[in-house]
């Protein structure tokens, strides 16, 4: 989440390791990390292919400005869909004691 609010602001260089900005080219290094924004995004539909980061890394596409922020793990279906099973077999442990 640290990374997005500091998208947001602009100042994602911030993630960089104090000890290595001088030695990083800042602007592949926000480049870099948009890209992984990008990727790490909760739904796979939002997910650019291995084809378009490469494209994006090698500066032949833009990258798109609108990096969304994750949702809530607690509305995603996958998430939800694996709390309710581990629920059941609490409810199940319980019961069966």
């Amino acid at each position: 989440m640290q990374a997005f609010h500091l998208q947001r602001a602009e100042n994602l260089i911030e993630m960089v390791d104090e000890r290595l900005r001088s030695e990083v080219n800042p602007t592949e290094a926000i480049t870099l990390m948009k890209v992984a924004l990008l990727c790490t995004s909760v739904s796979p539909s939002h997910r650019p292919t291995m084809s378009e980061v490469v494209n994006m890394l090698e500066g032949r596409i833009s990258i798109p400005n609108a990096i969304q922020q994750p949702t809530d793990f607690s509305e995603d279906l996958r998430f939800k869909a694996m709390r309710d099973i581990h629920q059941q077999r609490e409810n199940h442990s319980l019961s069966t004691s």
